[in-house]
């Protein structure tokens, strides 16, 4: 009766956004210190990699349509 309130839907919906987002930027981040350290290029970590950066300017756009307030993301991560 006089619990803590239930997240709703769009709470829990902006939530997962906001976790894949962080989970992109996360993975985006070990891919350019793996490419640093490694001695060989491959090209199949490029493509990779424009892929993940891909996927987080999305997800990071979607964020934005949604106006969700987040310390966690920024704008000018990777671009």
């Amino acid at each position: 009766m006089f619990g803590a309130k239930k997240p709703t839907l769009r709470q829990q919906a902006d939530n997962k956004l906001l976790d894949l987002a962080f989970y992109l930027r996360e993975g985006i981040l070990s891919y350019q210190e793996a490419d640093i350290l490694a001695a060989n290029k491959h090209a199949e970590a490029d493509v990779t990699l424009l892929l993940q950066k891909a996927k987080y300017d999305f997800v990071y756009r979607q964020i934005r349509a949604r106006k969700i307030k987040s310390q966690r993301i920024s704008p000018d991560m990777f671009f």
